[in-house]
């Protein structure tokens, strides 16, 4: 399943970049991190693609704490517009 997220930032575009693209919490525990693909949209908001998402793992992952925790100074929230495993940005 691919997904692709709205996030609504608190920080800045680039502050949030950097923690991402950092990537805190192992994307590549539950998706293709390789392929993730993130671009702004907006001075508070921002877009990410993520591809080959493994829906257990990412349950797994979004059903602990630290995720919140480690989201919570850059984004407001997540919001979810399209799951959808035949389509492609790449």
């Amino acid at each position: 399943m691919d997904m692709y997220v709205i996030a609504r930032l608190k920080s800045s575009y680039e502050n949030w970049e950097d923690f991402f693209n950092s990537d805190p919490l192992s994307r590549s525990n539950f998706c293709d991190a390789e392929k993730t693909k993130t671009g702004k949209i907006g001075e508070r908001s921002a877009f990410i693609a993520l591809f080959d998402v493994d829906e257990r793992k990412l349950s797994e992952y979004l059903s602990n704490n630290i995720f919140e925790e480690a989201y919570e100074p850059y984004v407001e929230a997540h919001e979810i517009y399209g799951l959808n495993p035949t389509f492609r940005l790449n």
